[in-house]
């Protein structure tokens, strides 16, 4: 069963491929997807040390649970944690711009949109990220490759 799942796995990132072949897309070298990586990252630490108020503004482009009643305990917990300073204005835009990206590679592909947020903002491993896609590591590699190919494409204006 595990193998026969495992190998249409494989069949969809090469007929995925073969797709981005077709439509033009251009793969983008390692720099670039490891450049595009590392705002994401920034971006989504940039998210966390904004003020509770802007964060609300901003919350339909983040994957993050809604804010929940608390109770006092909870509330002088949060008191006791050292508060991150605000982030500058031009980190704000840079951040505005990475989520413009992901807003755009949502519109595209949700399973590539999840995989490049779990490897590259939240860090996770590409075997964890397997694990919580349910599919094997490799799929979830090439899953994330696409997508920071896509948020390259994306980056680049149109070329006649």
């Amino acid at each position: 069963m595990w193998k026969r799942r495992e190998k249409n796995q494989r069949f969809l990132v090469l007929l995925y491929m073969l797709a981005a072949f077709n439509a033009g897309l251009a793969m983008a070298s390692k720099d670039e997807r490891d450049e595009i990586a590392r705002r994401i990252h920034e971006a989504r630490h940039i998210l966390k040390a904004l003020p509770p108020g802007e964060r609300m503004r901003l919350q339909l482009l983040t994957m993050e649970w809604p804010l929940m009643l608390r109770d006092a305990i909870e509330i002088s917990r949060d008191r006791a944690r050292a508060k991150l300073p605000s982030p500058s204005p031009a980190a704000i835009d840079r951040m505005d711009e990475a989520l413009a990206w992901l807003l755009a590679l949502a519109r595209h592909d949700a399973k590539l949109l999840k995989a490049v947020w779990l490897i590259c903002a939240e860090g996770y491993k590409v075997s964890q990220t397997a694990r919580l896609m349910r599919c094997a590591r490799k799929s979830a590699r090439t899953w994330c490759d696409a997508g920071l190919d896509r948020i390259a494409a994306i980056r680049q204006p149109a070329r006649p």
